[in-house]
């Protein structure tokens, strides 16, 4: 009697790939250093097993305008691209994870404040970051489907950037190059819609 020996593997979508829904993650060089932001990426995992590799890029534009007593503008530009290795555990509909990713990032900050009733000074900033860190990640996965699932995640960034820009104020300018070490917190890093195949 001939048997055929089955690979269990075979049978397994080990490619996914993920769309960003929702964000709020954290600024560098910002008033307002919290921002939510939708549909601003795409992740793509190679699973083997419980452990899978990570590749994602994503990008925020983000603009705003307040002010009573004086007016403050702020544009903000980032773009990200992320890779590393995550480990699941469990075999529920809900499975935790755990992730480190290698983080490259291009940061562009604009800043501008006009005089208002109290007579502040004018000031104007404009700054561009260069990074590359870690990022510890905390996830939980929720399957919907063979195919289908979300993901949210939490992730803290530690990196070091190099930062070039000027800082004006009443027309005197000062120029800004420095290296350092910045970390950040994001509440909600990624929340994805995911296909498997």
């Amino acid at each position: 009697m001939l048997t055929t020996a089955q690979n269990p593997d075979t049978s397994v979508n080990k490619n996914e790939i993920g769309t960003l829904l929702f964000g709020i993650r954290s600024n560098l060089g910002q008033f307002h250093p919290i921002q939510a932001s939708f549909f601003n990426g795409i992740d793509y995992k190679r699973h083997f097993n419980k452990s899978a590799i990570r590749v994602g890029i994503d990008y925020r534009n983000r603009y705003r305008k307040e002010g009573a007593e004086f007016e403050t503008t702020n544009n903000y530009k980032e773009m990200r691209i992320r890779t590393g290795f995550q480990k699941m555990f469990g075999n529920k509909i809900i499975k935790p994870y755990l992730a480190t990713d290698i983080i490259f990032t291009k940061i562009i900050s604009q800043s501008e404040t006009y005089p208002g009733a109290w007579l502040n000074p004018y000031e104007k900033q404009y700054l561009r970051y260069w990074g590359v860190g870690l990022a510890p990640t905390f996830g939980l996965n929720f399957k919907l489907s063979n195919t289908l699932s979300l993901s949210i995640e939490s992730n803290f960034e530690i990196l070091g950037v190099n930062k070039q820009g000027t800082k004006t104020v009443n027309n005197k300018a000062t120029e800004i190059n420095s290296k350092e070490f910045v970390n950040r917190i994001n509440p909600i890093n990624i929340f994805s819609l995911n296909y498997k195949f």
